[in-house]
């Protein structure tokens, strides 16, 4: 684990992870204007999801991550003190990534895209 927290720090990965919010917002601006109004309520509920399961990363895995990476003895300890929760608040990220990703979809679907 401590070897893909090293290598999940790049921009191949960073640019969409990150990018994707001003893109969402951008969707909700034009869509705010009159651009596919109707899929303006689906586009809000993908970017609220969004910014949940990023604050989620930000909160919960990331700092988990960063204790895993600053263990130097006693790994078994390491892991198991972060092994459940991170494994938990994973699986509640996929999830909301998940429905944010389904609203996305669906806005494309009302706006007829």
């Amino acid at each position: 684990m401590q070897n893909i927290n090293k290598a999940i720090l790049n921009p191949a990965f960073l640019v969409p992870f990150i990018g994707a919010i001003p893109l969402i917002v951008l969707a909700v601006f034009l869509a705010w204007q009159g651009h596919g109004r109707p899929a303006l309520p689906w586009l809000i509920a993908g970017l609220v999801l969004y910014l949940v399961a990023f604050a989620i990363t930000a909160a919960v895995n990331v700092p988990l991550n960063d204790r895993l990476a600053a263990a130097t003895t006693d790994f078994a300890a390491a892991r198991s003190a972060f092994e459940k929760t991170w494994a938990t608040w994973n699986i509640v990220r996929a999830l909301v990534h998940t429905a944010a990703f389904v609203c996305l979809l669906w806005s494309l679907a009302v706006h007829g895209g």
